[in-house]
């Protein structure tokens, strides 16, 4: 299982990648800084690929699983 500081690295990697992708599009939180317009970058796209590979990740599965035993009492 991954510490602490592998998933803080990996949080400020992925953060930094969002960064990135809001320079690219032109967006930073929701505003349109009125650059060039019409970006080739499908935003949507992206966060549907993101979070489609974070749930079926199986570090996402087995906290899942915990958090039902913890919070649900799911066995």
């Amino acid at each position: 299982m991954a510490d602490c500081g592998d998933l803080e690295r990996n949080l400020r990697d992925l953060n930094r990648r969002v960064g990135d992708l809001e320079r690219c599009t032109g967006c930073r939180n929701g505003a349109s800084s009125g650059g060039s317009g019409g970006s080739p970058v499908d935003v949507e796209k992206i966060v549907q690929l993101v979070l489609k590979r974070v749930f079926s990740d199986d570090r996402w599965k087995a906290c899942e699983r915990i958090l039902g035993k913890i919070i649900l009492g799911k066995r």
